[in-house]
């Protein structure tokens, strides 16, 4: 679906210029959030009209949550001439808390969406309304006790065997993710004594993607150019540790197409010199849009063999324990950073489904936060957790939006399980404050 501009005069010049000649699966135009009467169009709407256009303002939104959609307020339809004119309606004041709190009251399970109001520029309090539904994760959803879907001609009543091809289909794609993320572990060069230290590995799939979906982007000849652009630009979006750079995420010189995943491989080596420490790092990308990002000695970037000597000569009986430090800001900010530039090749082929993105860390046994590094060399005492498994594991669901507008709390997601068991939960709530506070929010 084209995306829907999100300011006055871009979707009016939109709906004059026939990109939205009519309504879909995917948009659906009102004349108003509440009903008009047709001899006073002025009246404020009683206090049973409010919860009857809050009832069907819910059930539009359920329907849309299937494939994602949006819901256009202040567009008169005169049905005989099959026209949409984008006329207007009158904002008033509290109008997107209103929409939030009636979607998610009245959906079980309840749904989240975001509301835009669009002020029209020359005159105060007028504009259009647009509720953005994103494809999600738990539908279908339910209102008074029915499901609800779409087709091309508007709402739909799902009935039973379409609530359940709907539940399949939804494992399907957790099996799909699963099936993805060995192969992206499959990859794995074989770097010589990786075996001991932490390499990450972190696999996107679109619900909705097709095939060369992410052609422009997987020829080795003339594509790395402007994934290095792409590369840097998300890099430069996140927060990031002081030692680490865009770099850390862009392609390099090394490149191949690759015959599993049906794809590229911009790598930081080649067939002939895979040797120990050579090996950083390697970015896949499928042409039917999934991603897939490795990481080898992940978060052990700043000076690894140091900070494992550091831990040996600590004093303590814990001290033997420990295999080395792990540095949490540094594989956040790599997951951080691949899950902006998901939303930005997202938005560059103009997909705006949902992603199931997985995360796995090796070989993390015997390794504690980066938060304890500065006492190491003194005690290690009860207090400091050591990780005693050496595998992680953690998979979320997240829109093409979320992806380009809050990708920290999608990386937050897929990281807080393991920072809480390394004692460093913390770390999230500052990034996540941090974060807010610098976009203005």
């Amino acid at each position: 679906m084209p995306p829907v501009p999100l300011d006055h005069d871009g979707l009016r010049a939109a709906m004059e210029n026939g990109v939205f000649p009519d309504e879909r699966h995917w948009i659906d135009f009102k004349r108003g959030l509440y009903p008009r009467r047709p001899g006073d169009p002025d009246s404020e709407p009683t206090k049973r009209e409010r919860k009857d256009a809050h009832r069907e303002l819910a059930r539009d939104a359920a329907s849309m949550a299937i494939r994602g959609g949006y819901l256009i307020y202040g567009v008169d339809e005169d049905r005989a001439n099959f026209r949409f004119d984008p006329v207007g309606m009158a904002l008033e004041p509290g109008v997107r808390e209103t929409v939030n709190q009636a979607v998610s009251s009245q959906t079980s399970p309840p749904l989240s969406v975001v509301t835009h109001l669009l002020h029209r520029p020359d005159v105060r309090g007028m504009g259009f309304l647009v509720v953005e539904v994103d494809e999600s994760p738990d539908a279908p959803h339910m209102v008074d006790g029915r499901f609800h879907g779409r087709s091309d001609t508007g709402r739909t009543t799902l009935d039973e065997p379409d609530v359940e091809r709907l539940i399949l289909q939804r494992r399907h794609q957790q099996e799909r993710l699963r099936e993805a993320m060995a192969l992206t572990i499959e990859h794995d060069p074989g770097v010589a004594r990786r075996e001991d230290l932490p390499r990450m590995y972190l696999t996107a799939v679109p619900t909705r993607g097709y095939r060369d979906m992410f052609r422009p982007f997987t020829d080795p000849l003339s594509s790395r150019a402007t994934v290095w652009k792409l590369c840097h630009t998300a890099a430069q979006r996140t927060t990031q540790p002081a030692d680490r750079s865009d770099r850390d995420l862009a392609p390099t010189p090394h490149t191949r197409r690759g015959q599993r995943i049906d794809g590229v491989w911009y790598r930081t080596w080649d067939d002939t010199s895979i040797q120990d420490g050579w090996a950083s790092h390697s970015l896949g990308i499928s042409d039917d849009g999934q991603l897939r990002y490795q990481r080898f000695r992940a978060g052990l970037a700043r000076a690894p063999r140091q900070e494992t000597d550091m831990v040996f000569a600590a004093h303590g009986q814990r001290a033997g324990a420990v295999a080395g430090v792990l540095w949490d800001s540094d594989v956040l900010w790599y997951v951080h950073g691949v899950s902006r530039l998901i939303g930005v090749l997202a938005g560059e082929v103009s997909y705006t489904g949902s992603w199931l993105i997985g995360l796995e860390i090796h070989g993390l046994h015997r390794y504690v936060s980066e938060r304890h590094h500065r006492s190491l060399d003194y005690y290690l005492g009860p207090e400091v957790q050591i990780l005693d498994n050496d595998r992680y594991r953690q998979s979320t669901r997240a829109s093409t939006s979320a992806l380009q507008t809050d990708p920290l709390t999608v990386a937050a997601t897929l990281m807080r399980p393991l920072l809480r068991n390394l004692g460093h939960e913390t770390l999230i709530d500052e990034e996540l404050a941090a974060d807010s506070h610098g976009s203005g929010s």
